[in-house]
């Protein structure tokens, strides 16, 4: 890993843990042929919901659909109404991955919207470009750059012991353990 992306990713006494999502966002026929599986919905809980699904539209490039529902493809997401805003750093849902045709455009985007780059875009090397940005209601994101997985990306978790965590999830929810790009623990 480089320095960088290891810095972003990694702490101490906890390592993340990449679940990969289904290919979503500005389907293509390229991007279809990706081999994926379905991740059916994200729920979010923020200050105000009506505001969450116009950001999400406008700057994340989901699509609003029946009942209030932000689509990413096949994938939902749901905005819960909550009092307060409860970050997403620090619990065990460290991040949401989304991928971009073009991720410097999306940063130039993203400038004035609210969103606070919390990792400036850069070239993770053996990877793709990369940033991290908090939107508006503390929920933190992965923009990366994958041509080969457009749209809901990756769910990161936050784990105290990743090989029990692997195991469960093998053995309660089926799919298959796999190493992101060779290097880093994940499950599919």
């Amino acid at each position: 890993l480089t320095k960088a992306l290891r810095g972003a990713l990694l702490s101490p006494f906890a390592l993340v843990l990449i679940i990969s999502a289904l290919n979503l966002s500005l389907a293509t026929s390229a991007q279809a042929a990706v081999d994926t599986i379905a991740y059916d919905n994200v729920h979010l809980a923020v200050t105000d919901p009506a505001a969450a699904r116009q950001w999400y539209q406008q700057y994340l490039g989901g699509e609003e659909r029946e009942g209030g529902l932000v689509y990413f493809g096949d994938t939902y997401v749901r905005f819960v109404p909550t009092d307060e805003i409860r970050p997403s750093i620090g619990s065990v849902i460290d991040h949401i991955g989304i991928s971009f045709v073009d991720l410097t455009a999306t940063m130039a985007k993203l400038e004035g919207s609210g969103a606070k780059v919390l990792n400036p875009l850069f070239d993770a090397e053996g990877y793709f470009k990369v940033a991290f940005i908090e939107d508006p209601w503390g929920i933190k994101f992965e923009l990366v750059e994958d041509s080969a997985q457009l749209g809901f990306h990756h769910v990161h978790l936050r784990v105290t012991d990743p090989k029990q965590t692997l195991d469960w999830f093998e053995d309660k929810l089926g799919g298959a353990r796999e190493m992101f790009k060779g290097q880093l623990d994940g499950w599919r």
